[in-house]
């Protein structure tokens, strides 16, 4: 029985294999991997699980929390032994108790949308995510992937590849790219996941080129960037890159000033870059006379 100064927090919603694999695989102990203000990530046995707050939106490898809790302020340390079981994932030296009973399940799988707006609004989507360069607020978003070198060659072979439904080709040009850039998750990644998951969406027959690439990922880019390419491979994103294709392929264009707004508000880079991905892959989606989307 936890102490009666444990921590508790209610999870509200997990990934649903994830949820599988806990109620399958019975008690499981791990290690704290990481901390930071807005989440935990804990390995256990292999897999890297987030443990992150309900307002941060879904995650393909996350459990999210009741509470926006700063987790830096209950004593969680990397190192720390965890232990899941059943409906409990406990980090015991910090005495933190998550509850999982009552959690609902959450698909991380991209949904197919009709991608047969996207030529007619691509130039508007371009202007709207461009940064203003005389703005001082917005030079930190300047300093993502499109500022390193070759970064444009090497994007610009990917596109190509995509245009023409040529998968290996794909591969070959995105290779380079993963774990290129700094930060807990590069922007050559953020990027490469954005490319994957507007393919998804439209259905496109170069989707899946990103598991091709991964072979010696962990030698290549951060753990937590690891775990999220590895789901992004098998079709699942975060519930933020959800809402922003939702947002781009709606009929509806009143959305796409807020849509791209917050999709650039991610972190330092990570949105802008991930934002660049998901513009390039439609843009190369929507090629004309190579591949018509659905």
């Amino acid at each position: 029985m936890p102490s009666t100064c444990a921590k508790h927090s209610l999870a509200t919603r997990i990934h649903d294999s994830l949820a599988v694999r806990i109620g399958r695989e019975g008690r499981r102990t791990g290690s704290v991997h990481s901390v930071f203000r807005s989440a935990i990530n804990i390995t256990v046995e292999g897999d890297l699980v987030t443990i992150v707050p309900d307002e941060a939106g879904g995650h393909p490898n996350g459990i999210l929390v009741a509470t926006a809790t700063d987790f830096r302020t209950v004593r969680v340390r990397s190192g720390m032994l965890v232990e899941i079981h059943g409906t409990l994932v406990r980090v015991l030296d910090a005495d933190l108790v998550i509850h999982l009973d009552g959690a609902r399940p959450w698909s991380a799988l991209i949904p197919v949308a009709n991608g047969r707006h996207w030529a007619t609004r691509s130039s508007a989507v371009h202007a709207l995510a461009r940064p203003d360069t005389r703005d001082p607020v917005a030079a930190p978003a300047m300093a993502g992937l499109m500022s390193l070198p070759a970064v444009p060659a090497r994007l610009a072979a990917l596109r190509e590849a995509v245009a023409n439904n040529d998968r290996p080709a794909a591969a070959i040009a995105a290779r380079p790219l993963v774990g290129l850039g700094p930060g807990l998750t590069p922007s050559g990644d953020d990027a490469l996941a954005g490319i994957e998951a507007a393919l998804r969406a439209v259905g496109h027959p170069a989707a899946g080129f990103l598991a091709q690439v991964l072979d010696d990922v962990t030698d290549r880019t951060t753990d937590v960037s690891t775990a999220l390419l590895r789901h992004a491979a098998r079709g699942e994103f975060t519930e933020r890159i959800h809402r922003l294709l939702a947002a781009l392929l709606d009929e509806d264009d009143s959305q796409l000033p807020a849509a791209i707004e917050r999709a650039v508000a991610w972190g330092a880079t990570s949105g802008r870059d991930c934002l660049l991905g998901v513009i390039t892959g439609l843009d190369a989606a929507a090629a004309p006379g190579r591949w018509s989307a659905a």
